[in-house]
């Protein structure tokens, strides 16, 4: 990897964004109001969710997007993951636990089914929006 073109395009990046952080064209208004629906949800809130909310809390998500039917996907997400309770707790302990990050993502990719690394990081940058980005499998 060549550092110097990198801090070049790290540079213009923060330039771009000091100058259009308002511009809607780029999403910006978007992910806030995304950062603030997940932010709300604490620990606790996660644990209690029932159906509803969890459909309401997966279809939010853009990795969600392809999947016209929320309430069929969340179904499917309960169903192969041990049912409402064992899912809610796997999520709280994904986005608030308490092992490093590295810990809880092997965890969960390899404990939980129906979620990959867009859902995961997705949650974590919404959560975290200093910390994490969003990343998919094609670029992990």
């Amino acid at each position: 990897m060549n550092k110097n073109i990198l801090n070049v395009c790290l540079k213009n990046y923060k330039e771009f964004l000091k100058e259009d952080r308002e511009n809607e064209e780029y999403g910006f208004k978007e992910r806030k109001e995304r950062i603030s629906f997940y932010q709300a949800y604490t620990k606790e809130k996660i644990l209690s969710m029932d159906r509803d909310e969890l459909i309401k809390y997966i279809g939010k998500l853009w990795a969600a997007i392809v999947y016209g039917n929320k309430a069929y996907l969340v179904d499917k997400m309960i169903d192969t993951n041990g049912g409402l309770e064992k899912l809610t707790k796997m999520l709280a302990e994904f986005i608030f636990g308490s092992t490093s990050i590295k810990n809880r993502w092997d965890y969960f990719i390899k404990h939980a089914n129906m979620f990959g690394p867009s859902y995961l990081s997705e949650l974590l940058s919404y959560y975290y929006p200093n910390e994490y980005v969003i990343a998919n499998k094609q670029v992990l």
